[in-house]
This record gives C-alpha cells, sequence and structure tokens, in this order.
C-alpha cells in the first residue's frame, strides 16, 4: 500500500488469484472460469492500481503478508477440494494461525449445483480469510454452471469493483465508465432485429452446436426406469438412450448431460404470433440482432 499525501488515500495494489489450469485464467479439470475473467483484474483495476494477474500454482503464499486487495477465483474439485493447482495454497493457508497484514480480499467460486460441496473450496478461502483477519469488500460470489454461471461473475464483478473503489476511496470513482458487457440491460426491441431465411436443409445437431457451444449428439430415448421400489420416496431413474452408429458419444465420470427436448407446441405458437411476416410451419429461419452490448 503506498502513500503519495495525507490528503489523498493509499492506493490498492491488486492481485487476482486464480484457481485451474493453463495460463491466463485456466480451468479445474470440470469448471472453467467465465470468459470476462480473463481480463477483469487487468482492466479494471488499473485505477490508480498497481495489479497483477496469478495463477494458483504459482502463487507465493507468504505474499499475503504483502497484500493491499487480493481477488480470488477458483473453482471446487471432488468432495470439496481444490483444483489441483491450488493445492499448495490451500494447505499453506488452512495451517496459517495469524496474518499481521489485515488487508481486503473478494472471492468468487465456480461450480455445479449438482454436487453437494458445490463452491465449498472458494467458501473455505472466503471463510479463513476473514477468520485470519482480513476485510472482504463484498460476500463471496458463486458461479453455477448450471444456471447462470457468467451472468453470477458479471454482478459479482461490477459489485466488487465499485466496493474497491469505496473501500480505497478512489479519486474520481463516480465518473468511471463499465464496460458494458457488465452493465448493459438488453431488452426486445423488433426494429433490433430481422429474419433471415436459410435455404440450407436444417442439421439440428450443428445447429444447437453453433448456439450453444457444446458437442451434440442426436439420441433417442430406449427406456426409462426407476430403480427405487414403489414403497420408496425417492426416485433413482436409469435412462438408456441410443444414437446412430457414427456417431459416438464420449464422455468421462463426472461429465453432465444437457438435453434439448422439443419446445412445447404453444409456445411456439405464441412466439410465432408476434413475428411480422411469420414464416411457413417448420421452414428454417435464423433470427439476427443488432447489439450494443459490446
Amino acid at each position: 500500500m503506498a502513500h503519495r499525501r495525507k490528503r489523498r488515500a493509499a492506493r490498492p495494489g491488486a492481485r487476482s488469484l486464480q484457481g485451474g489450469h493453463v495460463a491466463p485464467l485456466g480451468r479445474s479439470p470440470r469448471h472453467s472460469l467465465p470468459p470476462p475473467a480473463a481480463s477483469y483484474a487487468s482492466s479494471w483495476f488499473h485505477v490508480g492500481a498497481k495489479k497483477e494477474v496469478i495463477c494458483m500454482d504459482n502463487y507465493n503464499p507468504t505474499d499475503l503478508e504483502k497484500e493491499s486487495l487480493l481477488l480470488v477465483v477458483t473453482s471446487t474439485f471432488g468432495n470439496g477440494d481444490s483444483p489441483s493447482n491450488g493445492k499448495i495454497f490451500q494447505n499453506a493457508l488452512l495451517s496459517t494461525k495469524q496474518l499481521r497484514n489485515k488487508f481486503r480480499y473478494a472471492v468468487f467460486g465456480l461450480g455445479s449445483s449438482m454436487y453437494p460441496e458445490f463452491c465449498a473450496f472458494a467458501r473455505s478461502i472466503y471463510q479463513k480469510l476473514m477468520q485470519l483477519g482480513a476485510s472482504p469488500v463484498t460476500a463471496m460470489g458463486q458461479g453455477d454452471e448450471l444456471n447462470g454461471q457468467e451472468e453470477a461473475f458479471q454482478a459479482w464483478a461490477v459489485a466488487t469493483f465499485k466496493a474497491s473503489c469505496e473501500s480505497f476511496d478512489i479519486r474520481g470513482k463516480h465518473g468511471i465508465l463499465l464496460p458494458k458487457a457488465y452493465t448493459c440491460n438488453e431488452t426486445w426491441n423488433p426494429k433490433d432485429s430481422r429474419i433471415v431465411y436459410d435455404s440450407q436443409p436444417l442439421d439440428l445437431g450443428k445447429a444447437l452446436h453453433d448456439i450453444h457451444g457444446k458437442n451434440v449428439v442426436l439420441m433417442k430415448l430406449t427406456s426409462r426406469q426407476n430403480l427405487q421400489t414403489s414403497k420408496s420416496s425417492r426416485a433413482t431413474i436409469l435412462i438408456k438412450l441410443s444414437c446412430e452408429a457414427s456417431q459416438e458419444a464420449k464422455y468421462l465420470p463426472g461429465d453432465h448431460i444437457g438435453v434439448f427436448p422439443a419446445n412445447p407446441k404453444a409456445l411456439v405458437d405464441g412466439i410465432i404470433s408476434r413475428i411480422v411476416d411469420a414464416p411457413m410451419t417448420n421452414e428454417i429461419i435464423k433470427l439476427e440482432t443488432c447489439s450494443d452490448c459490446i
């Protein structure tokens, strides 16, 4: 923490600590960091601050005594454990008995709410730093890969940045313009959209892949069976799926499966009724939009 003049508040040195593999951000074996995290510390905390973005396995735990602002973005792996590159940091932090340096910090956890230990490692960091006397600038953020992970990160990023500016009394903080991607709330406006007809035959798997960025395999449901007895209050469903011989479904234990079911006819008809010059039934179209949120 550096001081210029007595009447001027101390300026923070921001460090962003990333838990995962592959610089500059990385990922755990299951949960990758949301795309905006890559530029978060470097593009936002340039305001009167020296900043560093460090992968967790490159961080020296003794540097906690030198921090003024520490940002931690990390996933949870297994039964509430750290990602593989966070083991040394985890062991060092949890074994620390006291800190002389009472710095400020913020933590964002990544995970899946399918697992009982959702964001457990991030929560353990948040609670341990508080126990050691460090002060959180915002409540811990959590990003659920099953429910709006990127939006949750953006909300946490905005709150953390604003709270940090207030905490360190950054000059001109009320005049700082935040990136549009974090602050723009898009609303539907027909003038910003248009329908483009596609003459190509529909490749449903490719279309879903292009929209969602996921590997999509078309399958058919062959059987559905409840493995619990009729007297049980629980349900464990065994589902068997089949696919074309040319389409092999590749997966690892712990992977999730996402299902794209057919949309209800009433919903489809309701949307089409709001479209000017609506297409014919089963005609392939593309909806192109113009957005300021870039």
